[in-house]
């Protein structure tokens, strides 16, 4: 089995299994609290903002980790149901992750970068977790992230809110983020709002479960960008302004993230997000497998099949071949004074447009310098979706 096509199939299963183990959390509740959390996921779809009810309210007082939990597990649920309406995945090659992440973060972005993400309320499937140590010698991998649009605060919300140039909208009651997520594509969305989905392992290697489903914990943070700014400037912003307290369901509680996983979590996420809103993303339909075809649903029938695309597998699986030309290069004698090499990749904004009034961002990928008399192929190929 090809690499892409085992990638596609753990994408694809990463995220029924998130799906499954979301739905599982949600039935631990008793009814006040599901009916509440169903009230967020139908106002998340819906595009209105939903008022914490007297019930939870009262809860927060009481015993604010227990009312945190049950917000933060709203907020969880509302990106699951966002995304169950296109079920789009995004299976991302291995190489292109890499590329991506290494790419200069001082590169400035438009302001309206996010309102060109292709797909509404995607979940990305990184091909690698981000291994991050936890309490009781737990692990945690975050395989992916949601990605969804955030609300501003309702006229009267016991709430205060932050809408500067960027960061995170602290829309806040106490220490808990205002429940009010929307489509990336709302008209009404304020900001983005990422999801950080981690699976929990135990010391032994093997995922950590509860109640036989595996564990999965929740990150959440939205930000906004109003103003053109490097990739640096954003993540720094949110992590000096925001890093010591972000909202994670841990254990029935909220969890402090380390600056330092926050920073790494930011840094892959939002680099692929911007790769993703880029023109001439590599984003190309993956083919389904005769098994996983979606049929119409009865009650207690499986969910759909996710429809999973594909991303930087073309350009990929070209620079793997020339970083195979670079490997035999360095041991051989090429009589070039610079020996063949790539150049890196960046981002790049375009103006185009009626007076150039208007912003594109592309991806300039590596470059390939010196190749001539390598049996690589020297053409630098940027494939357009």
């Amino acid at each position: 089995m090809s690499s892409h096509i085992r990638m596609t199939a753990s994408a694809a299963d990463m995220v029924a299994m998130i799906e499954a183990s979301s739905q599982r959390n949600i039935r631990s509740f008793d009814q006040p609290a599901r009916t509440y959390i169903d009230a967020v996921g139908h106002a998340a779809r819906s595009g209105h903002t939903p008022q914490i009810t007297g019930d939870v309210a009262d809860l927060l007082r009481r015993n604010p980790r227990s009312g945190a939990y049950l917000v933060l597990t709203a907020h969880q649920h509302a990106a699951v149901r966002l995304w169950q309406r296109h079920r789009i995945t995004y299976a991302i090659d291995r190489t292109l992750w890499e590329e991506v992440g290494d790419t200069d973060p001082d590169d400035i972005l438009p302001a309206n970068l996010f309102d060109q993400l292709p797909h509404s309320d995607p979940f990305v499937a990184f091909p690698e977790p981000l291994a991050l140590d936890r309490e009781d010698d737990l692990v945690e991998h975050i395989v992916g992230v949601f990605v969804t649009g955030h609300l501003p605060a309702s006229e009267g919300d016991d709430a205060e809110a932050d809408t500067s140039g960027c960061g995170t909208i602290a829309t806040v009651t106490g220490d808990i983020l205002h429940v009010g997520q929307c489509s990336t594509h709302d008209s009404g969305r304020a900001a983005i709002s990422l999801l950080f989905a981690g699976v929990m392992y135990g010391a032994d290697g093997r995922p950590h479960l509860k109640n036989g489903v595996a564990d999965v914990r929740w990150t959440h943070i939205a930000f906004t960008m109003d103003d053109d700014q490097s990739l640096a400037d954003l993540i720094d912003y949110i992590v000096a302004e925001h890093g010591d307290r972000v909202p994670a369901n841990a254990s029935g509680g909220i969890a402090i993230s380390v600056k330092g996983d926050l920073t790494l979590m930011l840094r892959r996420a939002v680099s692929l997000i911007i790769y993703l809103c880029a023109e001439n993303a590599d984003i190309v339909a993956a083919p389904r497998s005769s098994a996983n075809r979606p049929r119409g649903r009865r009650p207690g029938q499986q969910p759909k099949a996710p429809r999973v695309l594909n991303v930087g597998y073309r350009i990929g699986a070209q620079l793997r071949t020339w970083r195979a030309t670079i490997r035999r290069a360095s041991t051989a004698s090429t009589g070039l004074s610079v020996r063949p090499h790539l150049r890196k990749a960046h981002f790049h904004t375009y103006r185009h447009g009626k007076g150039r009034a208007l912003r594109k961002i592309r991806w300039l990928s590596p470059i390939p310098v010196n190749f001539h008399g390598h049996d690589a192929d020297t053409t630098t190929v940027i494939p357009v979706a």
